[in-house]
This record gives structure tokens, C-alpha cells and sequence, in this order.
């Protein structure tokens, strides 16, 4: 996730996100790019108000989280980043929605009082 400076044009918001889609492809295996567009912060960074959210997907091995952090520090049109680790090696089917959904506490004694 990469936060853009809410002031910045439409056209060079998109020239900053050519930039790190192009550093993705450079490093690892760029997926996609969401645009959430211009919000409202919730405080101040760098004394702007507003900026432009982008979810950028890739998948990397090693150490391609630290030489992003670097390069995005470096570049003044993004005010923060962080990037989060996905869980791939989760087998198929380890969540059945329909079974796992949380029961209430009346609920469970119900389903409970049922069963005996």
C-alpha cells in the first residue's frame, strides 16, 4: 500500500505510479495495481490533509520489502507505505465459512440444548 501526496495532479499521480509499478517489475513479480483514489486523512503528514491510497500486488522472495521502504523514502510524492505479507501456503479449504461463522452466546446454547 503506497500513500500518495493528495496534491499532486491526476497526471502526475499517475507518472508516480508508473514509477513504482516500473521498480516492481524491476525487483519482483508486479500483479496489479488498485487505485482507491484521493481521501481524507485522519492527521496531518508532511502538513497535507489528503492523499491518494494505491494497493500495488506483487510476490517477492528475500529482502524486496527494505529496498522498496528505501526507495519510497526517497521520493517525496509518497507520504507512507507499508507492505504486508500474504499467506500463501494456507492449504485450500482450512476456513469453511458456513461452519466457522462465530456463534452468538445464546446461540451456542441453543445449538447446544438441541444436540442433547
Amino acid at each position: 500500500m503506497v500513500l500518495f501526496d493528495g496534491t499532486l495532479t491526476d497526471e502526475m499521480l499517475k507518472q508516480e505510479q508508473a514509477k513504482v509499478e516500473s521498480l516492481l517489475k524491476q525487483i519482483a513479480d508486479f500483479e496489479k495495481a488498485e487505485v482507491w483514489g484521493k481521501m481524507p486523512m485522519a492527521y496531518e503528514i508532511r502538513k497535507k490533509r489528503s492523499g491518494c491510497y494505491c494497493l500495488f500486488s506483487y510476490k517477492g522472495e528475500g529482502n524486496i520489502a527494505s529496498k522498496l521502504e528505501h526507495e519510497f523514502k526517497l521520493n517525496p510524492a509518497i507520504l507512507r507505505s507499508i507492505s504486508v505479507v500474504r499467506n500463501t501456503k494456507a492449504p485450500a479449504g482450512l476456513i469453511d465459512p458456513d461452519k466457522d461463522l462465530a456463534l452468538s452466546t445464546d446461540e451456542a446454547k441453543v445449538q447446544e440444548d438441541v444436540n442433547e
